[in-house]
């Protein structure tokens, strides 16, 4: 066999650089078909959400409570647990204390993000229910069942709690109806304390640790249109005491729903 010429060269250099070229194309038409899959992907996803839409409250299902998607503010929609049947539809509810199993002695991100299950005990998230009560205002109902079998229940007209910027503050008035003792109308306009941050205004210590609960009562509320449930309440860690009630449920709902239900029982 003889040397290889010049053109036998160039020819060979020209079938590699084609061999290059094919897998540069193999490779971009891969990368084109994942892409179209993607796109195929978040279209399914944007025909669910238009067939479905996420609503802002719990009013929407007050013929099928339970868990549902919802986005009061536009923003990143979250879960809640939406209740029927405690105190008429619409409540979302925003603590529940049934089973003992959850420790409420939490820190501070712990209870911003919040914690628990909706089987059980839970606690929704300082942010989320920062959320929903400055989208539109929200009444609050607490309801408490005790190892006697007694219920408990408290209700305010208007309930809301600031931004993290000023610690979760606590705006709570108007005394719609109750057979229990007033315990959270001294907490409006407190801010939020936990063990790890101190907002309480008692100069000789931290509340949070004192009586090894958080600063906020078990509570539901709802828009004053709609009913928002939820169920929470001060509580003391179930290792170091028993709650005084077997069963704690706070939940809100909107002014709207509210006056929507008067107007109702009136006619």
């Amino acid at each position: 066999m003889g040397k290889p010429t010049s053109n036998d060269l160039k020819i060979q250099d020209y079938e590699q650089q084609l061999e290059k070229q094919k897998k540069s194309i193999d490779q971009k038409e891969q990368q084109i078909s994942e892409i179209k899959n993607e796109v195929n992907i978040c279209a399914k996803k944007l025909k669910s959400y238009e067939e479905k839409p996420v609503y802002g409250e719990c009013t929407p299902f007050g013929d099928a409570p339970g868990i549902h998607k919802i986005t009061p503010d536009q923003k990143d929609p979250f879960d809640v647990l939406c209740d029927s049947a405690t105190a008429g539809p619409g409540w979302t509810v925003i603590q529940q204390r049934i089973n003992g199993k959850e420790d409420f002695y939490r820190d501070w991100a712990t209870y911003r993000n919040g914690f628990g299950a909706f089987d059980g005990d839970f606690f929704l998230g300082l942010e989320k229910i920062h959320r929903l009560t400055s989208a539109q205002l929200h009444e609050l109902y607490i309801h408490m069942k005790g190892f006697d079998g007694i219920a408990k229940y408290y209700r305010y007209e208007q309930f809301a709690i600031a931004g993290e910027e000023d610690q979760y503050r606590l705006s709570i008035s108007g005394k719609a109806g109750h057979n229990a003792y007033d315990e959270l109308g001294f907490h409006d306009n407190q801010k939020f304390s936990t063990y790890d941050r101190d907002n309480d205004a008692w100069d000789d210590g931290n509340c949070a640790t004192s009586r090894a609960t958080q600063l906020l009562p078990a509570e539901a509320a709802r828009p004053q249109r709609a009913l928002d449930g939820s169920r929470s309440r001060i509580q003391r860690p179930v290792k170091q005491r028993p709650p005084h009630a077997t069963q704690q449920l706070h939940s809100t709902r909107t002014e709207t729903e509210r006056r929507k239900q008067q107007q109702q029982q009136q006619q």
